[in-house]
């Protein structure tokens, strides 16, 4: 039997009821691949995580002040705990890192600079900064999380990170700068009304990564083709209480062990008190836990909302299909009679909620990804990296249950009927 030319001429005269039932099944199939992303994007995120930065997240600790402020008297005593912390037994590594943008001046390649910023900036909400560059500032404790590659000139060294504001400090430029920035060119950015020189010392590889300065896990990873990697220097990292407030939000604490982690955190509280501040660690095993934890609830009430409406879907079809067998009783006599078995028409009724699941489920995850690419930017990234195969997988897995329960029934049905039944039916 023609399976592919019988089931489209059937399911064409039933346009109607075919319609309906892959109506149904396409919001079914939208729900359920929402719902699994969802749940991915909290394993997606974690994963990045740890493939952007050498952390440990048992050992790694992000330092949390609740009543951080942007005044003098909060920046000093900050710097006190700072000090402090950085001769704390057990603590191997402390800093801070910053994303911002900056205006380099006096570039020798200004007008190259220029246009390959044209290029990049194309199409966003940047187009209109083309003398702006995204920089990351950041300390040698969390340069050595980074697992950048160096493709020209040489990595930054821990000299590096201990220049004076009247120094001139080496930086790194991302690859799409790689013949726009020549190694030890110089640009200089003015910053508090005081002028820092920098000199461009590497070229990071391409696709280079590095963790979001707005929120380190839940927001997407950044890519340094067009960025500055710059150490702080004294101007940028602690002269204006601004700053410290800022950076204060990606400010981290390397454990030697575990084992250290009561005793360091004890000694900051307690330091924390005697300067009138409220400073505790929190690892980043924690606040991945808390960040699972918050989308969990959402995750199973999406994932529930799907199953119900699969269900209900599932029934509909059941319905459908069986009255589709019994006002195709005559049809389906006559093909028994010219040769076709019971199994021939089984595999035809199969065939077809095959066909019918299956557009359902292509429409449901293409409508998923059209609307997740229209929404918001700067998340639609990371819910869009989720359409791959491990999700597809999923969804062939659920469009197979639904063959499964929808052809169950109808199946009995025919392997019920008598050929004299079929054959006295009607269309």
């Amino acid at each position: 039997m023609n399976y592919v030319a019988i089931s489209v001429s059937s399911m064409l005269k039933r346009k109607g009821s075919v319609l309906l039932m892959i109506a149904q099944l396409v919001f079914s199939f939208w729900v359920i691949n929402h719902a699994f992303i969802s749940m991915d994007v909290v394993d997606y995120q974690e994963e990045k995580l740890f493939a952007t930065a050498e952390i440990d997240k048992k050992t790694t600790l992000r330092l949390v002040v609740s009543d951080g402020e942007d005044t003098e008297w909060f920046a000093d005593r900050f710097a006190l705990l700072e000090d402090y912390i950085k001769t704390i037994p057990g603590v191997t590594g402390y800093g801070s890192f910053d994303t911002t943008s900056i205006r380099p001046g006096h570039l020798p390649n200004q007008q190259a600079y220029l246009e390959q910023n044209q290029r990049d900036y194309a199409g966003t909400r940047r187009e209109n900064e083309l003398d702006t560059s995204q920089a990351v500032f950041l300390d040698h404790d969390i340069y050595k999380y980074a697992k950048w590659k160096v493709i020209k000139g040489r990595a930054l060294h821990k000299e590096d990170f201990h220049k004076r504001n009247e120094d001139v400090i080496p930086v790194l430029v991302g690859y799409h700068y790689r013949n726009v920035m020549n190694i030890g060119d110089r640009f200089e950015m003015n910053i508090h009304d005081q002028k820092i020189v920098y000199e461009v010392a590497g070229v990071l590889a391409q696709g280079s990564e590095w963790l979001s300065g707005n929120d380190y896990i839940t927001d997407p990873v950044d890519n340094l083709d067009n960025f500055i990697i710059a150490p702080f220097c004294p101007l940028i990292r602690q002269s204006e209480p601004m700053d410290v407030a800022v950076r204060l939000h990606n400010t981290f604490v390397q454990l030697d062990s575990t084992n250290d982690y009561h005793s360091v955190a004890t000694a900051i509280k307690k330091k924390g008190r005697e300067l009138g501040i409220n400073p505790k660690l929190i690892t980043v095993e924690e606040e991945l836990q808390a960040y699972k934890d918050s989308r969990k609830q959402t995750s199973d009430f999406t994932l529930f909302l799907g199953m119900f409406f699969l269900v209900i879907s599932i029934i509909g079809v059941i319905s459908v299909t069986l009255s589709s067998i019994h006002a195709r009783k005559h049809e389906l006599g006559v093909r028994m009679v010219t040769g076709a078995s019971k199994r021939d028409i089984s595999l035809l009724i199969l065939f077809e909620l095959g066909l019918i699941v299956f557009l359902s489920a292509v429409l449901g995850v293409t409508l998923n990804y059209l609307s997740e690419r229209s929404g918001d930017p700067s998340v639609h990234h990371v819910r869009l990296a989720i359409f791959a195969w491990p999700l597809y997988l999923k969804i062939a897995v659920v469009s197979a249950v639904v063959i499964l329960c929808s052809v169950f029934i109808p199946l009995l049905k025919i392997r019920k009927l008598q050929l004299s039944a079929l054959v006295g039916g009607r269309d």
